[in-house]
């Protein structure tokens, strides 16, 4: 999904293409952080959390109306989802510019190198140091915590196998993502706007007819939003979407990117366009619009803060979650009151991660090579 670009940013016709934006950084933190909540919430039920999430609201208990609610609010596929419609327009940003001052075939070597230099680092600190805290727990604890596998943690290093830290199949897709991030950046250099149009129809093709991925991992599920995320860019940069943004609707386009979708039905295709067209919206809207009332929710110091370490907090909030979950799990009080035992771990598991990905940030993503 991920992660989030150092030197590259969105830009609209207002600014400079320097310019940092600030909102799309707060964006990426609130979602970070929807996604240890949902995990959180939805832990203590997993053993019938597709059925939870195939129904309905309106076919709970008042109770479990309440916790599939804060599910659609906090819905950890829906962040993701926004991740990946912001990877796709800043990556697209990125090459566009680079474009520019470039030769075409260096830019196209150096491009999977960075952005594999950009998530591979934080990715096999954070899986080592799970390991080590997993396989110390079970000495201590071992009638609590299972064992860990050294060899399924080296694989899901290289992300062939995702199994031991499941939420880092998002960065199997970034990965998978990258030629076809290079294939649309080729057919938008060279056919213009009707390149990405044929990005579009093939994307939402396979969401009907997902033989035509080819087997490529998960394709049909995010492509869409990458592809939405290559139009986000040129959207920041038009006036059509400040109009389209403009008084309360901002509301509507909210509640179709975050909440409709989970809410209603994760398996609508319906849902699904509708859900990726909002956000496409949301996040061509937030690039350099200060006086829009989004922008400032998401441009606040604590937004812009876990924006910047949203991708490590990502990772590291696996580990808290399962030292405090697995033990809590076990009683019975944990699966029946999971709302309220699902926001106290979330919260945190959080806090706990936060010095972890302040450190790894610095230390993991922000040196090395200059990365996409």
């Amino acid at each position: 999904m991920y992660g989030k670009q150092k030197e590259t940013v969105l830009v609209n016709a207002k600014s400079s293409p320097s310019e940092r934006s600030t909102a799309i950084d707060g964006l990426r933190g609130y979602a970070a952080c929807a996604v240890i909540i949902y995990h959180a919430l939805l832990y203590p039920i997993k053993d019938h959390a597709a059925n939870y999430l195939g129904n309905t609201i309106w076919s709970f208990s008042r109770y479990d109306m309440l916790g599939r609610t804060l599910v659609a609010i906090f819905s950890g596929e829906t962040a993701v989802m926004i991740f990946f419609v912001m990877s796709g327009a800043v990556l697209m940003g990125a090459l566009d510019r680079e474009g520019h001052i470039s030769r075409l075939g260096m830019l196209l070597a150096k491009f999977p190198i960075k952005r594999i230099s950009r998530l591979y680092p934080a990715l096999i600190v954070c899986l080592a140091a799970m390991y080590i805290c997993y396989e110390t727990l079970r000495i201590i604890f071992p009638t609590i915590y299972p064992a860990a596998s050294l060899r399924n943690t080296i694989i899901n290093m290289t992300l062939y196998d995702t199994s031991v830290h499941g939420a880092t199949w998002t960065l199997k897709a970034e990965i998978l993502a990258i030629p076809f991030i290079i294939i649309c950046f080729m057919l938008k250099r060279y056919l213009g706007v009707f390149g990405l149009v044929l990005a579009a129809a093939y994307s939402i093709m396979i969401i009907y007819f997902p033989q035509w991925s080819f087997g490529t991992y998960y394709l049909p599920r995010w492509l869409i939003y990458f592809v939405c995320g290559f139009i986000a860019y040129d959207f920041s940069k038009s006036r059509v979407v400040n109009y389209v943004m403009s008084g309360w609707m901002w509301v509507p386009i909210v509640i179709g990117a975050a909440i409709l979708r989970p809410l209603l039905s994760m398996q609508s295709n319906i849902a699904t366009l509708i859900q990726a067209f909002c956000i496409m919206l949301l996040v061509s809207h937030l690039p350099g619009k200060s006086t829009s009332p989004l922008s400032r929710i998401f441009s606040s110091k604590m937004s812009v803060f876990l924006g910047r370490i949203s991708y490590s907090l990502y990772l590291w909030n696996v580990i808290f979650l399962n030292v405090l979950l697995v033990p809590a799990v076990k009683f019975t009080s944990a699966k029946e009151n999971y709302v309220e035992y699902g926001i106290v771990i979330g919260i945190v598991a959080a806090l706990l991660s936060i010095p972890f990905s302040i450190i790894s940030e610095r230390w993991l993503e922000s040196s090395g090579i200059p990365s996409f």
